[in-house]
């Protein structure tokens, strides 16, 4: 038998995402707070985290009185890259505990690093060289904006990385795989790796990536 809890207080959903917004702009997008006790109202306190992420509750007539609509903007001085800020909602008097809304998306600046996220399965009982490679595309996003990749930087040390130039100064491929010291962990891993490239806007761009063993077999 399940049983269903209503919520008294917190956000309707747990992320706001902004998807891709370029550098420079602003964008709004709505979500919901639920409040059921209509009398602590006064009580209610936003508070983002975040200097460029502003939240702002909106009174709409058509709002039920339980929810309250809650504007939520990415000002233009978000700087490039990941979009991962949260907001949180509280009463003042204590009574209900906090709720936290992610605001997620991505801010593209002079440099785009695609996909954002890429993924290692290891199988331990098969040889390093048989793992698979990945690989990400690292692009201009105007045609006057030219830059170079100085360096990447694993701060686990567990990927070997190659780059291979699709245009000069304007797109690049980075092949990666894993080095023989993965072959050695039972863990999964996550990380950020840093691209550091000479661009004056966007000095480093970051990729996130994931190692993943779903059966560890050990040779004998």
């Amino acid at each position: 038998m399940s049983v269903q809890i209503e919520i008294q207080f917190g956000f309707e959903s747990y992320s706001v995402n902004f998807e891709r917004l370029p550098m420079g702009k602003s964008a709004t997008k709505t979500t919901t707070l639920i409040l059921k006790d209509k009398s602590k109202r006064s009580a209610l306190k936003l508070e983002s985290k975040s200097s460029y992420v502003i939240p702002k509750i909106v009174e709409k007539p058509n709002d039920d009185k339980d929810r309250i609509t809650v504007e939520v903007t990415v000002t233009p001085d978000a700087p490039p890259g990941r979009l991962n800020e949260t907001i949180i909602a509280s009463l003042t008097d204590g009574s209900h505990q906090t709720s936290t809304l992610r605001v997620i998306g991505t801010i593209i600046g002079n440099i785009e690093v695609s996909p954002g996220t890429i993924r290692f399965t290891i199988d331990t009982s098969q040889d390093i060289s048989e793992q698979g490679e990945q690989q990400v595309t690292v692009s201009n996003t105007r045609d006057d904006v030219s830059f170079r990749i100085v360096n990447i930087v694993d701060p686990k040390d567990i990927l070997s990385f190659q780059v291979d130039t699709v245009v000069t100064d304007k797109k690049y491929v980075i092949k990666m795989k894993p080095k023989k010291s993965v072959l050695k962990m039972t863990k999964n891993v996550w990380e950020e790796v840093k691209i550091v490239t000479d661009d004056t806007l966007q000095p480093e761009v970051k990729f996130r990536y994931n190692i993943n063993f779903p059966r560890i077999i050990r040779k004998k």
